[in-house]
């Protein structure tokens, strides 16, 4: 493949500003002329078929033929008209397979006349890609004219440079590549202003990327900063890394393997393939969040699994990259025509790809994040756990520990869609706080909207950029975005928990977090929570928390989709048992309602016999049960969620829940205060809603309170996500003996036994027998510190010319 034919790579040395050197002869950028002989020989070009040094490296003659065609179709169409952003790959890659170095054709005299257009006042990484490939095609007297127009607009990276500010940061990385593409191209004497901007460009690039890039992305671990905006922040990494390979031979890929070259897990996990959760998992702002990579075409984007599979050969990255861009079905089937260039600069991919079936169900994340799964099979149950994200973004949410479940739907969400910057005035918008003018964030990134701890001191007020903060119990407010900078020591305060124990294996996942740095140390001395997912059916979460004040106001939060159901059990023989079948889930308004507008809208006080809550979304349903704190207090808040049509613009007769001033879907403190205010918007006409928009919407939340003042309290709640046609939930027995807490149940014909720690000491233990025989099925202690990943296993090489062979069935 292209990637290891850089005959003149050298080591990189990280850190200062020095010297780097580009190579003399072009194209320079993802591709060097001694690959284009490779190229061509793939692509079948008849002249080409005898190539010696392509025959050498085991190449098949033609084996990208069935990419070349549709790329060929696409560039005849780009070239009858005129060419519009993010059009110029085509043809210009055209060139590379069928034209000369040095002789124009057809293809490079278009991308000059379309480089020279004085309408064109930005240039996109397309137009800079073209005029590199086409460079020696295009005659000195335009070529200067062109290098004269990119030098006038290069930003040289600053060493505060934040990577998660990907507009700014995208139009440095084009930067970047017009410095390698001019490099050498202003070299005279009557011109040294331009070639002085060039090597400054190059040389700060270098002490940027090599050092704060590479500790960010390193901290950042494999998930995106934030579920909506990760699109384009993974495509700016691997651009960066590919920019800098590629355009001076020095990669970071090496010191990047484990970190950003894993950045396809993140899709391959969240990924239920079930048409309810067609998307991957979301957090923090955005709300275009697909469910694999490469699905936004533009720029770079396509080519980041093919670029982080042919440098690493990552078998995830290699999966997807299999199966990108080869739809012919797609409804963008244009776009994936136009994109074909992708194929043929990074494949064919002969390397195993990863063995879907048979992948860990466990994945620990780094940067804070695990995921677990209950199978690989269509509909099964996936969980995300946040551990303790760094703070990363100006916008990003005050969420540390929160999890959410999907199964057929999504179980538990992030609360709420991102409309900040669409429910404005300018929009004939509005965002509001108790019916008045408020700002949607104070909701949308607060703890309270979502699956986390709250707690809240009436004596201890929190304000955010000098205004106030409605929102009650929140975490530690962090504001602006994260500057990358020479000492790690800028993290100190950004940081929001620490993974301190992972495990997995076939029967369970497991991951424990110290949340402490989340949080006020006003309010909160330590909190931990720990997550136990066993097999396909059952969730345990336990939280220990220590707070500063007995008489604060502490919530455990549990955000709803939709109105719940309860479930009622039959009398308890003993306190410590819960005996009986339940019976058919029946109304909220059967509960005890404390405040509210009717039965669409309120706040419920569950009952001692009103023990299981059910939420139904989609063809999933999830059961969910509070087993400590003893006699905690159960209120339901939420309502009406009633729908809106959105009256203008593009998304114009679409459906939203931007909640009511008066309502309950919203709100910004516990149930527990009835007049809390409501947080609501109201759309007009919105232009960048993304195509997840809605998924966030709320019926409202379960809160749940310990009925006595207490520093110390613990939380246990048994969470069963399973299909919406199961009635009950499973019967269990449920018995805490001191510091100790015992679950037992049947499931799937086995007999579960789970012990758990509330105090400090060995977390626990899961053991399940087989309900037939009695035999011991499997017996383990709960793991005291992170382990290691386990491998993610390969499966057969995929041919990229045909049929996949013995691929894994999807």
């Amino acid at each position: 493949m292209l990637v290891g034919l850089v005959a003149w790579c050298v080591p990189s040395s990280a850190g200062s500003a020095e010297e780097v050197s580009v190579p003399e002869t072009r194209p320079r950028l993802f591709i060097h002329r001694e690959d284009l002989g490779a190229l061509r020989f793939r692509c079948g070009v008849d002249r080409y078929q005898d190539d010696p040094v392509a025959r050498s490296l085991g190449l098949r003659f033609g084996s990208q033929r069935e990419s070349l065609g549709p790329l060929r179709t696409a560039a005849a169409r780009i070239l009858r008209g005129k060419a519009a952003a993010d059009d110029l790959w085509a043809p210009a890659m055209m060139h590379l397979v069928t034209g000369e170095i040095g002789r124009p054709d057809v293809f490079t005299e278009f991308v000059a006349r379309e480089l020279l257009d004085p309408d064109r006042r930005w240039f996109e990484l397309d137009a800079v890609a073209a005029f590199d490939w086409c460079f020696d095609a295009i005659d000195p007297e335009r070529r200067l004219r062109i290098t004269d127009r990119f030098s006038s607009g290069l930003e040289p990276f600053d060493p505060a440079e934040s990577p998660v500010n990907n507009l700014r940061f995208e139009r440095k990385l084009v930067s970047l590549a017009k410095a390698i593409v001019l490099t050498d191209s202003h070299r005279t004497a009557a011109r040294p202003e331009p070639a002085g901007k060039v090597r400054t460009a190059i040389n700060l690039a270098g002490a940027y990327l090599e050092g704060p890039f590479v500790r960010f992305c390193q901290h950042r671990g494999l998930m995106p900063t934030s579920g909506g905006n990760g699109g384009a922040e993974e495509t700016n990494l691997v651009l960066a890394v590919e920019l800098w390979r590629t355009g001076t031979g020095r990669s970071l890929w090496p010191r990047l393997k484990d970190t950003l070259g894993r950045a396809m897990e993140h899709y391959f996990y969240a990924d239920t393939e079930d048409p309810a959760v067609q998307h991957g998992f979301i957090h923090d702002d955005g709300s275009d969040i697909p469910s694999a990579p490469g699905r936004s075409y533009r720029g770079f984007t396509p080519a980041v699994a093919h670029a982080i599979a042919a440098n690493t050969r990552d078998p995830i990255a290699t999966w997807y990259a299999h199966r990108l861009l080869s739809d012919a079905s797609d409804p963008s089937a244009a776009d994936i025509d136009r994109y074909q260039w992708v194929r043929l600069l990074y494949g064919p991919l002969d390397q195993p790809e990863a063995a879907r079936r048979a992948c860990p169900l466990g994945r620990d994340f780094g940067g804070g994040w695990v995921a677990m799964r209950g199978g690989w099979r269509p509909g099964d149950t996936v969980v995300l756990f946040d551990a303790g994200q760094p703070f990363w973004r100006a916008r990003q949410h005050f969420d540390a520990g929160q999890f959410q479940v999907y199964r057929k739907g999504r179980l538990t969400i992030d609360s709420g869609d991102d409309v900040t910057f669409e429910a404005i005035t300018a929009r004939d918008g509005r965002t509001l706080i108790a019916g008045q003018s408020g700002d949607w964030d104070n909701y949308f990134q607060a703890t309270i909207a979502h699956n986390c701890i709250t707690v809240a001191d009436r004596l201890f007020s929190m304000s955010l950029y000098g205004r106030p903060w409605p929102a009650s119990g929140n975490q530690r407010l962090i504001g602006h975005d994260y500057e990358p900078s020479n000492d790690d020591r800028v993290l100190t305060g950004r940081q929001t928990g620490r993974l301190i124990a992972f495990e997995t294996n076939s029967f369970y996942t497991y991951a424990a977090a110290d949340l402490t740095a989340a949080y006020w140390p006003q309010t909160v001395r330590s909190i931990e929570r720990r997550v136990l997912f066993l097999g396909d059916g059952v969730l345990i979460v336990l939280d220990r928390l220590h707070a500063s004040k007995a008489y604060s106001t502490k919530a455990w939060h549990l955000q709803l989709p939709a109105i719940p159901q309860l479930v009622v059990k039959a009398p308890a023989s003993s306190p410590a048992s819960v005996p009986g079948d339940p019976v058919v889930p029946r109304d909220l308004n059967h509960a005890r309602q404390v405040h509210g507008v009717g039965d669409r809208a309120g706040i419920w006080e569950l009952g001692d016999d009103e023990s299981w809550l059910a939420v139904t979304q989609d063809r999933g349903r999830l059961f969910v049960r509070t087993l400590l704190p003893e006699g905690a207090r159960r209120r339901v808040v939420g309502g009406p969620m009633s729908p809106r049509q959105i009256p203008a613009g593009p998304r114009a007769g679409g459906t939203y829940h931007g909640g009511e001033p008066n309502g309950y879907e919203h709100r910004l403190g516990p149930a527990t205060l009835p007049q809390a205010p409501n947080a609501s918007y109201v759309l007009g006409r919105p232009v960048g809603l993304g195509e997840e928009f809605g998924v966030g919407a709320t019926w409202g939340r379960l809160d749940v309170l310990p009925a006595d003042p207490a520093e110390q309290v613990a939380f246990l709640h048994l969470l069963v996500p399973t299909d919406a046609d199961v009635q009950q939930p499973p019967a269990f027995e449920f018995v805490r003996r001191g510091s100790k807490a015992f679950i037992d149940m049947d499931w799937d014909r086995r007999k579960i036994h789970v012990e758990l720690s509330l105090a400090d000491g060995p977390p626990g233990r899961v053991l399940l027998v087989d309900a037939l025989t009695g035999d011991t099925l499997f017996d383990k202690s709960l793991a005291g510190e992170v382990q290691p990943n386990l491998p993610i296993p390969g499966g057969a090489t995929i041919s990229t010319t045909g049929p996949a062979i013995d691929a894994p069935a999807r």
